[in-house]
């Protein structure tokens, strides 16, 4: 059709405020996150005025300058670690401005330094699969952090999951299998795809990792540091 119905919403319950959808909440395909993650796995992205229509195997904005930038002379680890440089140091300037510490207790060192491995891991992933895969293929995975979230978190203890996560997390794989057959199923790069599924994965770690560290410190400060961290290992 030409609308996209949530049929069933996750949401956590540690945070101190987070974005969801209701159930039922219908939407234009051309206007919003989901509608948008559809029409690329159709092969169409919805136009922008001022803009040509792309196709799926550009990707969407967010991964279609990194995907030009990897076929156009730059090396996957080269461009991640020019580009987490450049932010690192952006960001670590920004925070000692504003706060003038980075101070973090012992106690939580540990959490900084996971965060760190997955930001490392995470980036990783997410340059090569650009490299081995299309851009649409890796924009349609990444749909999927937010179950990762879930299932970290209920595996780890944090949150326990009701059936309704259970079943909204199968609406949704059923959703991606969907798309994907609809396009003609996936890029067919299964090296690449796997690394997209990961890049999904290392981010749902990721952000259940810091989440002690956001009841303590800001999230400049906590940024700032796993940015640093994750760096060095590029």
């Amino acid at each position: 059709g030409t609308e996209a119905l949530a049929v069933a919403v996750v949401e956590p319950t540690w945070t101190d405020y987070h974005v969801a959808y209701r159930t039922g909440f219908r939407h234009p395909l051309d206007r919003g996150a989901a509608g948008r993650a559809i029409l690329a796995g159709r092969g169409v992205l919805p136009h922008v005025p001022g803009q040509e229509q792309h196709s799926a195997e550009t990707g969407d904005r967010r991964t279609e300058p990194v995907r030009y930038v990897l076929t156009h002379g730059f090396h996957p680890l080269s461009y991640a670690t020019t580009r987490y440089a450049c932010a690192t140091l952006l960001f670590w300037a920004f925070t000692y401005r504003r706060e003038r510490s980075f101070r973090i207790a012992r106690r939580d060192l540990r959490y900084v330094a996971l965060a760190a491995l997955m930001i490392f891991a995470n980036q990783l992933c997410f340059v090569y699969s650009i490299d081995k895969t299309s851009a649409a293929t890796v924009t349609l995975f990444l749909g999927t952090t937010p179950i990762f979230i879930g299932v970290v978190a209920s595996v780890i203890g944090l949150e326990r999951m009701g059936r309704g996560f259970w079943l909204a997390t199968t609406v949704s794989l059923a959703g991606v299998a969907f798309v994907a057959s609809g396009s003609g199923g996936f890029s067919g790069h299964v090296f690449g795809d796997a690394l997209a599924v990961t890049t999904a994965l290392t981010w749902g770690m990721y952000s259940v990792t810091i989440t002690p560290l956001m009841r303590r410190y800001s999230p400049f400060r906590i940024s700032a540091l796993v940015l640093a961290l994750g760096w060095f290992p590029i």
